[in-house]
């Protein structure tokens, strides 16, 4: 047994001793939805049935895709959460359970081993399988394919694009892939970045306000109490709450066990994911506070219809796009994807009707298929985060292509 392996399963251990010795009481898993844009795509849930029968052929395609499950990007919030721990323990007002807090951390520092913010070995997995759907959907189309894949310059995504483009290579000897990453797509697929105005709304807007009312009436205190006592104060309670969630958000994504009621109830970890749900509403998507997260996805809008419309003209390469929750979440608000786009929500209504974990799970994907009658004609089929959808305002899932550039280049239009 290799020393990575021999850590981890000691790691593992220890945190399930000082779990389950503490108490006969059995704990039980905390919902996997609550785990908000750290849970995995639900590949169970996943169409694998074309939607276009026999009369239409795939002739191009387009694809837009958010990283698969990873480690915690960095070891910033379990740092954070240590020194918290630490000084509660310094004072002597560390509880029991806080002790046990401190080894749960220590266990994730253990499992990551150095990995901070990579692709995991369930990412990767998931990749592999979003491909061989992507495959038999259309297994003609994908084993004569020309593919040019660009990804982020950050090492998740790059590696999400590896996996799912060796997986294609793998299938068919015939596809053709070219790959490339870096900065110089930083204005197509990290916008967030690079467009001025989103970028200062994010770093200073109007939302924060918004944001913190909300937090400050919907964060609990009482799984922060049980780690330090109530001495913090309310406000520090409830930034200790958040930061348990952020960890504790990330176990399964890594192969952890999954959280428990043990350190917050379920009432209370779904009040966690109320509120980063809103952060996420708040900075990427349409709402009453501002437009600029959709608005500032036009680029990349653009570049998907630019290669539609190559494809439908003369073929030629079709065009795959590796980024993040911040490059997907914009897009599909601005395509008024279902479930993706409900702007103007009171901010109590917004855990309701929109969802990070659908919009936006490890792995979210969107690919468009451009499809050929035996007349020539074209049409289009959308599949989002493995489900065939309708176009907006639509219930049919296979849409004229006139009618789908002509409505989404109104979207992408300055």
């Amino acid at each position: 047994m290799g020393k990575r392996t021999f850590a981890m399963l000691a790691a593992l251990l220890f945190w399930l001793t000082g779990i389950y010795s503490a108490t006969a009481q059995p704990f039980r898993e905390l919902p996997p939805e609550l785990d908000g844009t750290m849970m995995p795509i639900d590949l169970s849930r996943c169409d694998t049935v074309p939607v276009w029968g026999d009369t239409l052929k795939p002739c191009g395609a387009v694809y837009v895709s958010r990283h698969g499950a990873r480690f915690l990007s960095s070891e910033n919030k379990v740092r954070k959460l240590e020194k918290t721990l630490s000084e509660a323990r310094a004072s002597g007002t560390l509880t029991p359970k806080g002790e046990r807090m401190m080894s749960l951390l220590d266990s994730v520092r253990r499992h990551t081993d150095g990995q901070w913010g990579a692709l995991s070995d369930i990412g990767k997995q998931e990749q592999r399988i979003l491909a061989r759907q992507m495959h038999a959907l259309a297994p003609m189309l994908m084993d004569t394919a020309r593919i040019y894949a660009r990804a982020t310059y950050v090492p998740r995504v790059v590696m999400t694009m590896y996996e799912y483009c060796h997986t294609l290579a793998w299938l068919s000897s015939r596809v053709e892939v070219s790959t490339a990453e870096g900065h110089r797509f930083d204005s197509l697929l990290r916008f967030f970045k690079t467009d001025r105005g989103y970028a200062e709304y994010i770093s200073d807007g109007a939302w924060k306000s918004v944001y913190q009312d909300f937090a400050s009436h919907n964060v609990p205190t009482a799984p922060a109490v049980s780690l330090v006592g109530n001495g913090p104060g309310d406000d520090k309670l409830r930034e200790i709450t958040m930061d348990m969630y952020g960890v504790l958000q990330g176990m399964r994504a890594v192969g952890l066990p999954a959280p428990t009621d043990y350190w917050m109830s379920e009432a209370d970890y779904r009040r966690c994911w109320e509120t980063a749900n809103l952060d996420h509403y708040l900075l990427r998507s349409a709402n009453a506070v501002s437009d600029l997260a959709p608005r500032s996805a036009k680029v990349l809008l653009r570049a998907m219809l630019s290669s539609l419309g190559s494809q439908a003209a003369a073929g030629g390469e079709m065009d795959f796009f590796f980024g993040h929750a911040e490059t997907v979440m914009p897009l599909f608000a601005l395509m008024r994807l279902p479930g993706c786009f409900c702007p103007e929500l009171p901010m109590r209504e917004v855990a309701e009707r929109w969802k990070d974990y659908e919009v936006s799970p490890l792995g979210a994907d969107l690919a468009i298929f451009l499809l050929r009658s035996e007349s020539g004609r074209l049409y289009v089929a959308m599949r989002l985060n493995g489900k065939f959808i309708p176009m907006p305002g639509s219930t049919r899932k296979v849409t004229d292509w006139l009618e789908f550039k002509t409505f989404y280049g109104k979207m992408a239009a300055d």
